[in-house]
Formats: C-alpha cells, structure tokens, sequence
C-alpha cells in the first residue's frame, strides 16, 4: 500500500512555491509518490487569464523533473468541461484502489471548503493536508478543520511552512514587466515560459 500526494492546481504558471508546498508533504506525511494534477478548466478561475491546458500541463512536467517521486496526472486535462476535486478524487481512486490518498491544498481553501462540491466526498476519499504558509491565525485553522471533520467526516492535518509571497497573479505581472523570474520558477519552466512568449 502506497502514499500517494495528490496536488492540484490551476498551475499558471506553476512556481517554486507549489513545488515547495508538495514537498514538504512528501517529506513531513512520508509520501511515496507525488502527483502534480493540472485543472482542466475550473470554476473558481477565470478562463480569459489562463494559459492553455497544453502549456500548463507542460510547464509541470518541467517543474516534475525537478523533484525526485514527483509526476504529472493528465486526469483533469484529459476532460472536458468543468473539473471538481471530488470527481478527480474517485477516478484517482479507481486507479489506486489499494492505495491512501493525501488531498494537499492551501489553507485559504481549508474556509471555504464546504462550498465545494461534494465536501463530504473528498474527505472520505482523501486525507487532506492543509498547507499553512502564514497569514491565518493557527487557532481558528485548527477549529476550522475540527468543524470539517465534525459535519463532513475524514481526516485533515496541517502543516505550517515558511511564508512566501509568491503568487501565480505576481509572477504573471513580472512576466508582462518584463523581471527576472528565474529565482521563482525552475530554469525549464522559466526557458518554455519565452520561448512560448506566455502572459505577455
């Protein structure tokens, strides 16, 4: 039976600071096998601000190569139409019915989780592990993820990491300033993003 980290995000672009969030999982939870899962299109995003599946998706397989356990899932790329966590969450499932899931998000998702689809589904597919990288208070994280568990059920752990400024919106803006980003973004990902000449 396997540990298998599932990180999804929009990705756009992906960024040392999604990189470090799925590691420290990886080392802190024991996780065998990393996934990377670029959203397809997603409902909380806005479409016209968002680079196209196939550059997402190729700018995390460059980001992937980097990290030692680390892959890229083509499951929500692979779909049409909206994607939802909970959906991902039970073909990943089918795919690893074996094996323990470990669902990573960002704490400003942990308050607005019941909001999602099927809230309740998630959890009881997945461990969730939430990324705390400054900016909420730890006390009101804790009831939050007791009240979770308390009307959705399942299991979420937090994990408290360096703060980090970095944003997928910041790094856009440098791209269109035309800043260095190679401290930001792994050299490949920095080299597709010209020569692709995305978000300028």
């Amino acid at each position: 039976m396997a540990k298998i980290g599932f990180f999804g995000g929009t990705f756009n672009p992906i960024h040392n600071a999604h990189l470090r969030i799925a590691q420290e999982a990886k080392e802190r939870f024991g996780l065998d096998r990393m996934l990377l899962v670029p959203s397809g299109f997603s409902w909380m995003k806005d479409p016209k601000e968002i680079a196209s599946r196939e550059d997402r998706l190729r700018m995390a397989e460059l980001a992937a190569e980097e990290c030692e356990g680390f892959e890229v899932s083509t499951i929500e790329t692979d779909q049409e139409g909206l994607t939802y966590s909970c959906e991902t969450l039970q073909k990943l499932k089918v795919l690893y019915p074996e094996d323990d899931i470990y669902f990573i998000i960002g704490a400003d998702q942990l308050f607005i989780l019941e909001k999602w689809k099927n809230p309740e589904e998630i959890l009881r597919l997945a461990t969730m592990l939430v990324a705390d990288r400054g900016g909420f208070d730890q006390q009101e994280m804790e009831d939050k993820a007791a009240e979770l568990e308390k009307n959705f059920g399942g299991r979420i752990m937090i994990y408290h990491m360096e703060s980090s400024e970095l944003s997928s919106t910041e790094l856009r803006r440098k791209i269109r300033d035309g800043e260095d980003i190679s401290a930001y973004v792994p050299e490949k990902v920095a080299e597709y993003i010209e020569k692709r000449r995305l978000y300028i």
